[in-house]
């Protein structure tokens, strides 16, 4: 097989506040989510990050908890008897070096694909039992440590224990690990999973299986280079105010090309 291309809302009224992240910080000033990223301290209706979780139509207690993480601070208003809360507003950016560095031919119809088209593509192994290490999903490289897959992938085969995955695989049927293009060595790369978080509210029991997301921590920080490197993601709003009604995406994944290699 080889390698195939297919409101402002008020806060207080939502969410019982605590101090959760030990911060007392100021308007504007400079923070830290807890996950690690940067961002700016913020009253909720300057923050299109919150507000977007806030109207969410499948708000739960677990947006509750994440934004109560959040809280840096409290801005005192003339006039008003309570504060106004400040969260963290995270600052979401793609890595310099994200997306394909060169345009190479699309593929259609099980054709083959050029090696580096696709340099986030992340092949997911599994032990499936009976001493048997096969890949059995996909996902996507998205920074240093972390691959966006499905939840079905984790969930839905409880006996499957996912093992590691890889990158910069081309032919999952040859058994080299290198190859050699234009006097470059090539090589595959694995990196082993540290943790597995699927969407909370994700229901391998319905058949429409909403919520089929899954976040993977890699035991180790993935190093970028022309054949490996992540997805741009779309931070930038123009880039989220593109229509999307009509447009021709493409699928990648492996399998059988037309001549069934």
């Amino acid at each position: 097989m080889r390698w195939l291309v297919c409101l402002i809302v008020s806060w207080c009224s939502l969410v019982p506040l605590g101090a959760t992240v030990g911060q007392s910080l100021n308007s504007g000033d400079p923070c830290q989510t807890p996950s690690g990223t940067a961002g700016t301290c913020e009253p909720v209706k300057n923050c299109s990050y919150v507000r977007k979780i806030l109207k969410s139509p499948d708000f739960s207690h677990y947006d509750t908890t994440y934004l109560d993480t959040l809280k840096c601070g409290d801005l005192m208003v003339p006039m008003r008897k309570k504060p106004i809360p400040l969260l963290c507003c995270p600052k979401f950016s793609n890595s310099p070096t994200c997306g394909a560095q060169q345009l190479a031919d699309r593929i259609y119809f099980g054709e083959e694909t050029e090696r580096g088209a696709h340099p986030w593509a992340a092949l997911l192994f599994y032990n499936v039992g009976r001493n048997r290490t096969v890949p059995k999903c996909g996902g996507a490289l998205i920074s240093e440590r972390y691959v966006i897959t499905a939840a079905h992938c984790t969930v839905d085969k409880p006996n499957w224990k996912l093992l590691y995955v890889r990158f910069n695989e081309f032919n999952t049927s040859s058994a080299d690990n290198c190859t050699t293009e234009n006097d470059e060595v090539i090589c595959r790369e694995d990196y082993a999973v540290e943790s597995i978080v699927p969407h909370p509210d994700y229901d391998m029991h319905n058949i429409s299986r909403p919520n089929d997301i899954c976040i993977l921590r890699l035991a180790s920080d993935v190093t970028f280079n022309d054949y490996v490197r992540p997805i741009c993601l779309p931070f930038d709003p123009d880039v989220q105010l593109l229509p999307i009604v009509d447009e021709i995406f493409t699928v990648t994944g492996w399998g059988e090309t037309e001549d069934r290699k």
